[in-house]
C-alpha cells in the first residue's frame, strides 16, 4: 500500500505545502545565507529542508548537492568529526569529476589522505583517511574538511549544503564549544557551502546562537516554522483521500481531524497514517476512535515525560488542556489551576523553556503537543 502520511521525513507528494518557507529557504541557500530552522519537536524541520533540497535539484543551473549530518548519534568529539567527514566524502564524491577524481582534489588536503575504496555495493567512493586520530586534532580536522569541501564546490561551480541536525548535542560534549568554533570558522570562509542548523531543543539552540560568549553569536538568520494553515491541510488531506478512495472526505470529518491534531504535523501524519489503512473513508466516529488509540499508545511516554515536572507545572498544563488562557495572572485562572498567582510567571517561563507551551497569534497560551493536552484533559479536576 502506498504511504500517504509517513511518520519520518516527508517529501514530494507526501509533503504539505509550506510554499512560502520553501521559497525563502531555497533563496537563502542560493545566497549562501546560513540559517537556523527553529520549531518545536516533530514539526517537520528535516522534512522542510529535504523538500527544499529536492526543489533545488530541479534547478540545473544551481547544481545543488546536500547532506544531512545527524549529531544525535554522537557521544564524543571524535564521532562528531566522523559524521562531518562522512558527509563531506559523499558531497565531494558527488561534486568532483567522475574520472581523475584524486587528481582533481590533489593538494587540497594536508590532514587527510584521499583514496578510492569500493563499497559493499560495488560502488567506488571517496574516502578521506585522517592522518591523525588524536583528540586534540579534531577541531583542525573539521575546519580543513569543511573548507576543502567549499573549495572543491567553488572550483566545480556547484552549490553544497550541509544540514546539522540535533545541533544541540554539541552542548553536552566536553569540547563542544571548541567544535562550534571550528564549524563557525569554516562557515565564515564559505563561498559555495551553505550551512543549515536544526534541533529538537529550541532553548539550548537559542543559547548556542544568541549568547555573546558563544561562537555562533549573530552568525545565523533564524527561520521560525509555524503550523500549516487550515486551508492547506484540508486540501492536502482531501487530495490524499481522493487518491486512496476515489472520493473526498466529508467536511465534518476533515474538521475533526484538524481539531484533534491542532495541525501539529506529527499528529496529523500519525492519525491519517492509521486512517488511510482502512478500506473506506473514515467517519467522524472512526477518527475519534483512532485518536483515542493514539493517546492510549503514547500514555506511557506522556507519563514518563511529565514525571520530571513540578506540581505547579503539571497543574498549569492540566488547566490549559481544559481551556487556554490569555490572562494567566488572573484570579480566575489561579482558581482554576490551583496555582498561587505569585508562582504563575515562573511556571510559564519554565514550561516555555521545556517547549511545552506557546502563545498563539491571539495571545492565548496553549499546550504545544495536542496529544499531551488530551492526556492531561483526561485528569482535569
Amino acid at each position: 500500500m502506498k504511504q500517504y502520511f509517513p511518520l519520518v521525513i516527508a517529501t514530494g507528494s507526501q509533503f504539505c505545502n509550506r510554499k512560502k518557507e520553501r521559497d525563502l529557504l531555497l533563496m537563502r541557500i542560493k545566497n549562501n545565507t546560513h540559517t537556523w530552522i527553529s520549531a518545536p519537536r516533530r514539526f517537520g524541520k528535516s522534512s522542510l529542508a529535504c523538500q527544499v533540497f529536492e526543489d533545488g535539484k530541479k534547478l540545473k543551473s544551481l547544481n545543488l548537492h546536500h547532506e544531512r549530518i545527524d549529531l544525535n548519534v554522537c557521544i564524543n568529539e571524535k564521532e562528531v568529526e566522523g559524521q562531518i567527514v562522512k558527509a563531506c566524502e559523499k558531497l565531494i564524491g558527488a561534486i568532483a569529476p567522475k574520472t581523475g577524481v584524486l587528481n582533481a582534489i590533489k593538494g587540497i588536503f594536508s590532514r587527510f589522505q584521499p583514496e578510492l575504496v569500493t563499497g559493499t555495493d560495488g560502488v567506488v567512493k571517496i574516502r578521506l583517511k585522517s592522518l591523525s586520530d588524536n583528540y586534540e586534532d579534531v577541531r583542525e580536522n573539521i575546519i580543513e574538511v569543511l573548507i576543502s569541501l567549499d573549495e572543491i564546490a567553488t572550483k566545480r561551480k556547484a552549490k553544497a549544503v550541509v544540514l546539522f541536525d540535533e545541533f544541540q548535542q554539541l552542548s553536552i560534549l566536553e569540547e563542544g564549544v571548541s567544535i562550534e568554533a571550528a564549524i563557525r570558522h569554516s562557515m565564515e570562509l564559505s563561498k559555495s557551502l551553505t550551512y543549515l542548523f536544526s534541533g529538537s531543543n529550541r532553548h539550548i539552540l537559542a543559547a548556542m546562537f544568541n549568547q555573546e560568549d558563544r561562537p555562533f553569536f549573530r552568525q545565523l538568520i533564524k527561520m521560525d516554522l509555524g503550523r500549516i494553515n487550515d486551508a492547506d491541510y484540508t486540501a492536502f488531506i482531501n487530495k490524499a483521500a481522493k487518491k486512496r478512495w476515489k472520493k473526498a472526505l466529508s467536511k465534518d470529518t476533515l474538521k475533526r481531524i484538524v481539531i484533534l491534531t491542532e495541525r501539529h504535523p506529527y499528529y496529523v501524519n500519525y492519525l491519517c497514517n492509521l486512517l488511510w489503512q482502512e478500506s473506506s473513508p473514515p467517519s467522524i466516529k472512526k477518527v475519534e476512535s483512532q485518536w483515542n488509540d493514539i493517546i492510549e499508545q503514547m500514555t506511557s511516554w506522556y507519563q514518563s515525560s511529565t514525571q520530571k515536572l513540578t506540581k505547579n507545572q503539571q497543574a498549569f498544563l492540566r488547566a490549559l488542556s481544559v481551556q487556554p488562557t490569555n490572562q494567566p495572572q488572573s484570579h480566575e485562572f489561579g482558581e482554576r489551576s490551583g496555582i498561587k498567582v505569585a508562582s504563575i510567571s515562573r511556571t510559564i517561563d519554565s514550561l516555555a523553556h521545556e517547549d511545552l507551551i506557546y502563545k498563539d497569534e491571539e495571545g492565548f497560551i496553549r499546550v504545544i503537543d495536542p496529544g499531551l493536552k488530551h492526556y492531561f484533559s483526561l485528569y482535569k479536576r
